[in-house]
């Protein structure tokens, strides 16, 4: 009774904000000058690192402009050894393992076939055996999406759809929520060596929007992809979010192993490794 009671409420407070169009709003006053007035009380509220940041608060004209902050040089260290692969985002990690044959990952108690999120009809096959990292970004932290590994981005898929708030409880009144909200699926290989072949399935890296995210900004043109193949170093920022929003990387069996040392609710950064191409 009570999960129902609940349930009806976020629908019908959270719904109408999840919609392109309240983005679109949202987005417009945050990036306005008179948001400026609130940039101190939203870095207090969310426990933005001031020290981290690339400029004092005072600096950024609006609170789109203090989330699209950028960090000081060097702040993140990154795992510079070759067969690493490094965590592509800040944040805190919600769900890892293995891809099984049925049922491809689970979070929060949820079940999502590769299909799913990659709203792809061969992703089951392609990454069965594989494994999954799924990396929830809070609203104070940095939110530039980087390059795993040196590589290049082979196609990319931008998905339609809801911008639910993706805090832990809203999987309980919003199911499915990954396949349900807007997200940009990039597919990405490592450069040539002895960790990979042309046989290789890419690395799905999913990019999932959150509420009142009505945009994705790539450092790439999503629409020419597939000519130009663009090439990026390890590290290397690969776009960012306007808003709120979850990372989630769906590995290839065979040449991909998760760090042992991972666990849920593990805070990650920018650079830190998370796997290894195993030859």
């Amino acid at each position: 009774m009570i999960h129902t009671l609940f349930t009806i409420i976020f629908r019908v407070c959270i719904w109408p904000f999840s919609s392109e169009r309240a983005a679109k709003i949202a987005y417009r006053f945050a990036s306005s000058p008179s948001s400026k007035i609130l940039v101190h009380l939203y870095a207090y509220l969310f426990g933005i690192n001031k020290d981290e940041a690339e400029f004092p608060l005072y600096e950024y004209s609006s609170i789109q402009a203090l989330f699209q902050r950028k960090l000081k040089t060097g702040i993140r260290p990154l795992d510079t050894e070759r067969s690493a692969i490094v965590s592509p985002v800040d944040g805190v990690i919600v769900a890892l393992g293995a891809c099984a044959e049925d049922i491809s990952i689970k979070v929060k108690g949820e079940s999502y076939t590769a299909n799913d999120l990659l709203g792809s009809k061969h992703g089951n096959h392609a990454y069965h055996n594989g494994s999954f990292l799924v990396i929830y970004m809070p609203p104070g932290d940095y939110h530039h999406v980087h390059s795993p590994f040196t590589g290049q981005v082979v196609a990319a898929k931008h998905i339609r759809g809801r911008n639910f708030p993706l805090f832990s409880s809203s999987h309980k009144y919003a199911p499915g929520i990954y396949r349900r909200n807007t997200r940009q699926v990039n597919y990405l290989i490592p450069e040539y060596s002895t960790y990979c072949d042309h046989s290789c399935a890419p690395v799905a890296l999913i990019q999932v929007a959150s509420a009142l995210v009505g945009t994705i900004i790539n450092r790439f043109d999503i629409e020419k992809v597939k000519e130009q193949r663009p090439s990026f170093a390890k590290g290397e920022e690969l776009g960012y979010f306007t808003f709120g929003s979850t990372v989630i990387l769906v590995f290839p069996p065979g040449n991909i192993m998760l760090t042992d040392a991972l666990h849920s609710g593990q805070p990650i950064r920018v650079g830190q490794k998370i796997a290894e191409f195993i030859s």
